[in-house]
């Protein structure tokens, strides 16, 4: 999984990012970039939702709580035509997962 923040994230959101990753039991890597600021989630013991990510995932800061989003779930022109057989065990529909950030 990759949370993707914006380039001029401060070193607090990202220590946020990190720490919330590692409270679930992952490890975090912060990968900074020119344009966007990243960070990996590395270690998936399949707890974290196997159904696909479909989107990039955002973060934002709203009256001071740090938020971040990931639409997951499978559909779309691939789901359609690839013919995949591993399809089949792969939850349909989309979600919208939201995270609050612990400050």
């Amino acid at each position: 999984m990759l949370v993707v923040m914006d380039n001029h994230a401060t070193p607090d959101q990202i220590e946020r990012v990190v720490r919330v990753i590692e409270e679930m039991g992952y490890h975090a890597r912060p990968m900074p970039g020119g344009q966007r600021m990243a960070v990996g989630l590395v270690g998936n013991d399949g707890r974290v939702d196997g159904s696909g990510i479909e989107g990039q995932p955002i973060t934002w800061e709203q009256d001071g709580v740090q938020y971040v989003a990931v639409s997951s779930g499978i559909g779309g022109v691939y789901e359609l035509f690839a013919g995949d057989e591993r399809l089949a065990k792969v939850p349909a529909g989309g979600s919208l997962w939201v995270f609050a950030l612990a400050k």
